[in-house]
């Protein structure tokens, strides 16, 4: 996947991903979380801070209101409506030309604002605008990755890896990583050396088993049949 592609490719996921922010600024509505590990004491206090927080909380605190939009989505998606206009008017100042917008495009849409860079961004020539679009591109994409609890960097599988078990703790130790060139894989981190067969290793990375993205589907049947083996043997 070159430059061009990959921004392409973010600039789309961007878009994908828009309609559901805008939902998130209703607080009503469901916010996903990223997955977290805990350990026994880590719940446990946790679960006593929350037990305190609850004791002592009440309806409405003096001088608080109840928020008719989550401020930290009205941030996340004003800073990401300002890149799109920035990206835009970059890539139409690269190419000379103003970009197309309708004078009734929606006051908060940036619809066109993200069409407009996917199409003609492969006619850009200056190499530093280039990388730039393309940072500003990954940089939307992982703002909405997060925001919205999507694969991310350091995701780990809610699963033990077959082959290492876990390590001395036990605990998942397979995690998603974004590696370089934007390449992503799953590579099992635990605390002892992890050594499947050579024939069920998709690739190496810095020592490390690793599975890259066009292996997930052969290695998600391969941790569901060990799940299998462990309640049939449980």
């Amino acid at each position: 996947m070159n430059i061009v592609e990959r921004a392409r490719a973010d600039l789309k996921l961007v878009g994908e991903c828009w309609p559901a922010l805008q939902e998130l600024l209703d607080p009503q509505a469901w916010a996903p979380r990223q997955p977290s590990f805990l350990t026994a004491e880590q719940r446990a206090e946790l679960d006593y801070q929350a037990r305190i927080e609850q004791w002592e909380r009440i309806d409405v605190a003096p001088g608080a209101h109840r928020d008719a939009a989550r401020a930290e989505f009205i941030d996340l998606t004003a800073a990401i409506r300002a890149e799109a206009y920035e990206v835009a008017d970059t890539i139409a100042w690269a190419l000379i030309r103003p970009p197309w917008l309708p004078h009734t495009r929606p006051r908060q849409s940036i619809d066109h604002h993200l069409e407009f860079a996917h199409r003609h961004f492969g006619q850009v020539t200056d190499l530093l605008v280039s990388e730039w679009v393309v940072a500003r591109a990954r940089d939307m994409a992982a703002q909405c990755g997060r925001a919205l609890a999507l694969a991310y960097d350091g995701q780990t599988l809610k699963t033990v890896c077959p082959w290492c078990k876990g390590g001395l703790a036990g605990t998942p130790s397979l995690r998603v990583r974004i590696l370089p060139h934007g390449d992503i894989a799953v590579i099992c981190e635990s605390d002892i050396p992890c050594e499947p067969p050579s024939r069920k290793t998709g690739t190496w990375w810095k020592g490390r088993p690793a599975w890259a993205f066009q292996d997930w589907t052969w290695l998600a049947k391969e941790l569901h049949r060990d799940d299998d083996r462990k309640r049939k043997t449980g």
